[in-house]
């Protein structure tokens, strides 16, 4: 099922809304049960197709891994698809709030460029949202930089991992030592174990090296992704 003709031909007696032809260009093929096809690539099936939906779009949104998804359409439309997704369920979540709120979501977070690079980087779309909003009602306007937002993303999900060992040290028995030197160990860089992390890469998100490591690798040690800028970060 590897050539789009092969695909293309399971599609024989194919009656749905969708179109056989763009299933088949996005590696799928009918498996002869109703509307339910199959990614010959990664194995990924759907079914129960509605009209309009576009077969790329669902592959990407529950299927990101597939190869062959990546080598046709990119890294960059599958991250724009969960974008898009993330933002509606966000803007779904907003419409149960006042309207001035809602407002000044829509007009001071959606749009800002750094929402998108810090989801790219790894940050967890809820989180960024948080903190943007957190910024505006403290401040009055949003960040500026990616530098001080990522920094405030990393502190953030280093309160909570402080939050998470201090509840993992009241469910279990251990040392009253134990959370603060697991805390320790996580600032200290990955590859000297010496100095404490200060740099977070991009566009992968890593921040596991001390400033002086980050200047001798061109790779993501974490990840081996090549770095394209190397951004200076300070925790607290």
């Amino acid at each position: 099922m590897t050539g789009y003709e092969a695909r293309l031909i399971t599609f024989g007696t194919w009656m749905y809304s969708v179109n056989k032809e763009q299933l088949a260009r996005a590696g799928f093929y009918a498996i002869g049960q109703e509307d339910k096809v199959q990614c010959f690539h990664c194995g990924g099936g759907l079914a129960n197709w509605k009209p309009k939906e576009d077969p790329w779009e669902q592959h990407a949104k529950w299927y990101p891994g597939c190869k062959y998804l990546l080598e046709e359409k990119g890294h960059e439309y599958i991250n724009n698809i969960h974008l898009t997704r993330s933002l509606e369920g966000a803007l779904v979540q907003t419409t149960k709030k006042t309207p001035s709120l809602t407002k000044r979501i829509s007009d001071t977070i959606f749009p800002n460029p750094m929402l998108q690079e810090a989801i790219r980087m790894g940050f967890d779309f809820k989180d960024v949202k948080k903190i943007m909003e957190e910024r505006i009602q403290t401040s009055g306007s949003n960040y500026k930089t990616l530098g001080v937002l990522v920094a405030d993303l990393v502190s953030a999900q280093k309160d909570t991992t402080e939050n998470e060992l201090n509840q993992t040290s009241l469910q279990r028995e251990i040392s009253p030592e134990e959370p603060l030197r697991r805390l320790q160990e996580e600032k200290l860089c990955k590859i000297c174990m010496d100095r404490h992390i200060a740099v977070v890469f991009i566009p992968c998100g890593h921040l596991v090296t001390c400033k002086q490591c980050a200047e001798a690798v061109d790779r993501c040690p974490m990840c081996s992704m090549v770095i394209d800028f190397k951004q200076r970060v300070f925790m607290s």
